[in-house]
């Protein structure tokens, strides 16, 4: 996608900073025309498609770009750390897909792949180039988004049809594992899933190796790999990313979302809160 049709769309659409909903489920399309900070972000599973700009990305002691023209699959609803290299002479534009397990699995087993053992060092947050049938597939999927009749009627066979794309590329291992029950993949999505769903409410790490039928210790080991961060360091940091949304988006005290967000004691969370962002709850609000 040449960067000039990147901003055409994003003016003509009247695109807002950051992610945007469209009129299907699972498919955003994401923008940012002004350099962002390292930062937190939280994404589902699912396939970044990045059509123009920079953006660059850290799980734990790891670094990675995906930029124009490159896809990420990442397999986990996964917290991680990116910033943004982009101006609106050139934007950072793209789609996120959202990976449907149901339609995942139909295409594993009609294209009956055979992948490679599973384990969890598949996942090393590679993107891979975008080849011309599925930068097509992208662009028609955005111009069936403009309007909400042939989103509807269109836009679904088209990400289905972007999934089985992907499916024949260097990431079928990471997708397949997705189906695979018991795999590692399997198991640490489960336990990424209860802590996304449940993260106000007291986890420990046995909790969620139960939720993953594993041992603690190999538990423990297995996350770590994945996210570069112990299981309660990776709790903590969705606390206080939710923290952050709830201080920016409503009016609410300090002490409330604290309670809303499991902790018991309001002075810890300021201290822990001005620790990873630098300023009080209250001073941020502010």
């Amino acid at each position: 996608m040449k960067c000039n049709d990147a901003i055409k769309y994003i003016i003509d659409n009247n695109l807002k900073e950051g992610f945007n909903d469209t009129y299907i489920e699972g498919v955003r399309i994401f923008k940012n025309d002004y350099s962002l900070k390292r930062q937190l972000l939280d994404y589902k599973p699912g396939i970044l498609i990045v059509l123009n700009g920079i953006k660059h990305g850290y799980i734990g002691e790891r670094h990675f770009e995906y930029s124009r023209n490159y896809y990420l699959v990442l397999p986990t609803h996964l917290q991680f750390e990116c910033e943004a290299i982009a101006s609106k002479d050139d934007p950072v534009f793209g789609i996120h897909i959202e990976i449907d397990l149901s339609t995942l699995n139909e295409l594993v087993l009609k294209m009956n792949l055979k992948p490679s053992k599973i384990n969890i060092n598949t996942f090393i947050a590679n993107p891979i180039k975008i080849d011309d049938k599925i930068e097509n597939a992208s662009l028609r999927l955005l111009t069936t988004l403009q309007n909400e009749i042939d989103a509807k009627i269109l836009a679904p066979s088209i990400v289905r049809e972007i999934l089985y794309l992907v499916l024949q590329g260097d990431s079928k291992d990471i997708l397949y594992s997705l189906c695979a029950n018991g795999s590692e993949y399997d198991r640490l999505a489960k336990a990424l899933k209860l802590i996304h769903l449940d993260f106000n409410n007291h986890i420990s790490v046995d909790d969620l190796a139960k939720e993953c039928s594993m041992s603690s210790s190999g538990f423990y080991k297995l996350f770590k790999s994945l996210t570069g961060e112990t299981p309660l360091q990776y709790l903590k940091k969705v606390r206080l990313k939710k923290a952050k949304d709830l201080l920016e988006q409503q009016k609410l005290k300090t002490m409330d979302v604290a309670q809303f967000i499991g902790y018991e004691s309001v002075s810890q969370f300021s201290r822990e809160f001005k620790r990873y962002y630098g300023l009080t709850p209250a001073s941020f609000k502010n």
